[in-house]
């Protein structure tokens, strides 16, 4: 894995810290292909960031997914001590366990590529500059582009809501219609079944490109998910542009575990609690499922990033509330992803032999019946124990 330099680490931080919907952190730092053609030597980053990063910046963006993913691939297995002790700081993040290609997609939830038209009009009324205009932004290419949609999003969140129509994958991602990408609620009220269906829909869509039954090459309105292609009624990209924007990085075969990726990183923010509000008296209660037999927590409801103070919400993405909650949830986060693995790693070789094997019929009935279990359908969200004062 190549390390982000510092200033980048301090620019993504800047904006989680003071704005940013990101959840479980993240070090959206693009892939390899992303950083050669940003033509960002540590060196060249260090000189570009300095004049925009603003002084005093004390909270570092932890690669909270990247730890999670590294120990269900079984780094934890493997660290020289004991497998399950958990240090002060993340120890298995910068461990090659995982598949890069895995790894990566875990970022994309955080960090999708997006372009915009010359009219593209930002949040606050501004035109967007010229340079930003039909180029691929995703961190670090393009950085004052991300930053300047991000931010006015931001700002305008509790007002704007953002779709297809007025919005791009980054700021719907984060404040819109697809913060189910990160196991929220879109707005207060919603009820907990509606979100969770939205969840189940893209975890069905993001498993069926992995498995190779939605091929790369399906057009965004046409994915054969009904409520994932209602999201891009309007698009002729495909399912690769969706995902890689160009990316020579992952084409092929590589999509599959990149999408893979993305299923992982929305499941792993239902666990971190200012995203989900689970009640824990519920956990390990029976799971018919193959690989385990207990459920996690059920879910009280889902929470909404609008009505929260962005820095209780940030509280508990990082790696100490981590630490914490894989001691207090049972089954864990871990032990969850691990399941996942399982399921995947099955589905890989059953194909080798049949092209056209698919368990998501049972990897449904999982995330179904044990990951996302409700104690109310009806629930509504709201910001939880984070409430915007």
């Amino acid at each position: 894995m190549i390390l982000p330099s510092k200033f980048l680490i301090c620019l993504i931080s800047f904006l989680v810290f003071t704005s940013s919907a990101l959840a479980f952190q993240t070090q959206p730092v693009g892939t390899e292909y992303d950083r050669y053609l940003a033509e960002m030597s540590t060196s060249k980053v260090e000189r570009k960031l300095a004049t925009i990063v603003e002084r005093g910046v004390k909270i570092f963006v932890e690669p909270i997914h990247e730890e999670i993913t590294q120990r269900i691939y079984r780094c934890e297995d493997n660290l020289k001590d004991k497998p399950y002790e958990w240090k002060d700081k993340p120890n298995c993040a910068k461990q090659n366990f995982a598949p890069k290609a895995v790894i990566d997609g875990t970022r994309w939830n955080d960090n999708p590529p997006f372009s915009v038209e010359p009219e593209f009009i930002l949040p606050n009324g501004e035109k967007i500059e010229s340079d930003c205009v039909k180029e691929t932004i995703k961190l670090p290419r393009k950085f004052t582009c991300w930053k300047k949609v991000f931010e006015t999003s931001s700002e305008k969140a509790r007002i704007k809501f953002f779709t297809d129509k007025n919005g791009v994958m980054l700021n719907r991602s984060h404040f819109g219609d697809m913060q189910f990408l990160h196991s929220m609620a879109s707005r207060a009220g919603d009820h907990a079944q509606d979100t969770k269906l939205s969840i189940l829909s893209w975890a069905e869509f993001a498993y069926k490109v992995a498995s190779g039954s939605i091929p790369a090459d399906t057009k965004l309105k046409a994915v054969p998910v009904s409520d994932v292609a209602r999201l891009f009624p309007k698009y002729d990209a495909t399912v690769e542009n969706l995902f890689l924007m160009g990316d020579n990085a992952y084409r092929g075969s590589q999509l599959r575990d990149f999408a893979f990726g993305s299923l992982l990183h929305m499941v792993q923010d239902s666990f971190s609690k200012s995203h989900v509000s689970r009640d824990l008296k519920t956990q390990r209660a029976p799971c018919n499922c193959p690989y385990t037999d207990r459920s996690p927590a059920a879910i009280e409801k889902f929470l909404v990033y609008s009505a929260q103070n962005p820095k209780k919400h940030q509280e508990e993405d990082v790696y100490q509330a981590l630490k914490r909650d894989v001691y207090e949830y049972s089954p864990n986060v871990i032990d969850v992803g691990k399941i996942l693995i399982k399921f995947y790693e099955e589905l890989k070789d059953k194909q080798k032999s049949d092209p056209k094997y698919s368990n998501w019929d049972v990897v449904k009935k999982y995330l179904d019946e044990c990951v996302f279990a409700l104690k109310d359908p009806s629930a509504e969200a709201d910001g939880g124990k984070f409430e915007l004062k």
